[in-house]
């Protein structure tokens, strides 16, 4: 009496009873002509893997934090702060944080873009209101495009000339758009164009319809809450 093995990789054919993966089949033949049928382990290790991908998809489309707009992270004492210098684009300054340069355990980051000033912060913070251009948050914090902060790098080319962000149009985003040449931010003229990026304050942010559900719903644009004119429009969120 013996027996042979015979390996198959089973696939239905039919959509309606579709296997939910391909599934490796063990045939054992005995020598009158009968057969066993085993299915093997590869059912399980598909599972395993395709629990593994479904977390690692997960862990890899976590959203980052989105970055402050004028507030500063103060620390309760100075010794969990460090001026890490000027002339750094927002990334640098991410990056001076990240590997604790200056200040062990490193945990938050003010960066100023106009001269691109860097202070690191670590332990409790408190936020503060600034009246000035202010970007704060981790080391992994994005700029919030809807406010349209794409300037991630110093802009006072007078104190950073080597790493100040271009003037040049087709550095800036929404002026590339309009397909312009030369300088636009600021033109050759010392105009800053309207595609050139801004940054509003908390203020300017609350008042605009995007920020609110029903005004956003109606298809209003600009400010709404107050309008240019000061009115509370129905609208907007009452919170």
């Amino acid at each position: 009496m013996f027996s042979i093995l015979v390996a198959a990789a089973a696939v239905s054919a039919v959509s309606s009873a579709a296997l939910p993966e391909p599934v490796a089949v063990a045939l054992e033949v005995d020598a009158d002509g009968s057969t066993h049928e085993g299915v093997r382990m590869m059912r399980r290790e598909i599972a395993i893997n395709k629990h593994t991908d479904s977390r690692s998809h997960q862990r890899a489309s976590v959203a980052r934090a989105t970055c402050a707009t004028n507030i500063a992270l103060d620390t309760a004492s100075k010794s969990d702060s460090h001026w890490a210098g000027s002339c750094k684009t927002l990334e640098e300054c991410q990056d001076a944080c990240r590997s604790g340069t200056g200040l062990p355990g490193c945990t938050a980051i003010d960066w100023w873009p106009e001269k691109g000033g860097c202070r690191l912060s670590r332990g409790d913070t408190t936020p503060r209101t600034t009246t000035w251009t202010t970007v704060s948050g981790d080391v992994d914090c994005v700029v919030n495009t809807a406010l349209n902060i794409t300037t991630t790098g110093p802009h006072d080319c007078a104190e950073c000339s080597s790493n100040c962000v271009s003037k040049q149009c087709s550095a800036h985003p929404e002026c590339s758009n309009l397909n312009l040449a030369g300088n636009c931010c600021p033109s050759d003229g010392g105009t800053m164009l309207e595609c050139c990026e801004k940054v509003y304050t908390e203020q300017v942010v609350q008042a605009q319809c995007s920020t609110h559900t029903a005004c956003s719903a109606a298809g209003l644009a600009g400010a709404c809450c107050p309008t240019v004119e000061g009115v509370m429009l129905e609208c907007c969120d009452q919170g």
